[in-house]
């Protein structure tokens, strides 16, 4: 493990030692999870991006060379209408009362 050494404002310094001891942890932990968790995110996007680009080679849809997103086409879409459909986002419709999904 290595050693590294940062500058941080004395407020800022003073605001994180307690919510460290707050939290059962040190500055220095609070500093090694959040790198820890940066390193791992930032491995996963890198390996997302990989799988993106060879399911993209694989593909064999063909949209032409003019083609593009038409917002009239994509709102004009049922699935789009979230407004509409109360339902796409778990909810009923107003004055309905709730049901529980027995499915879970």
């Amino acid at each position: 493990m290595k050693n590294i050494t940062l500058a941080v404002e004395d407020e800022v310094l003073a605001e994180v030692r307690k919510y460290a001891a707050a939290n059962d942890t040190t500055v220095n932990g609070l500093v090694r999870e959040y790198l820890g968790k940066l390193a791992r995110h930032h491995g996963r996007a890198a390996e997302a991006r990989k799988q993106l680009i060879a399911l993209a080679e694989q593909s064999n849809c063909d949209p032409g060379e003019n083609w593009k997103w038409d917002r009239e086409a994509l709102y004009d879409r049922g699935v789009f209408s979230r407004h509409e459909r109360p339902a796409l986002r778990g909810l009923e419709e107003p004055g309905t009362p709730f049901k529980k999904d027995d499915s879970d």
